[in-house]
């Protein structure tokens, strides 16, 4: 048989409020992510061949940190459950 849950104390309050600021990071950095492919794609299609290397270099670098940002959420929503 299981215990029951404990009250949220002051740990858990910090902690789910750190995983909705990162969450809010991650949705702000998949949108910039989402620009910044659509704008490389367009400038492209154009006939400006070097803004697609700069964009899948910008690209590169926000889905890295949007991977770094899902696992901190990931670690952090472990204990807080």
């Amino acid at each position: 048989m299981r215990a029951p849950p404990s009250p949220p104390g002051p740990d858990r309050h910090r902690a789910l409020a750190a995983l909705d600021g990162a969450i809010a990071l991650l949705v702000v950095i998949l949108i910039a992510q989402m620009w910044v492919l659509g704008a490389s794609l367009e400038s492209y299609l154009a006939g400006h061949r070097d803004s697609a290397l700069v964009g899948a270099i910008t690209s590169a670098v926000l889905f890295a940190g949007s991977f770094g940002l899902f696992l901190f959420i990931r670690r952090l929503d472990r204990p807080a459950r």
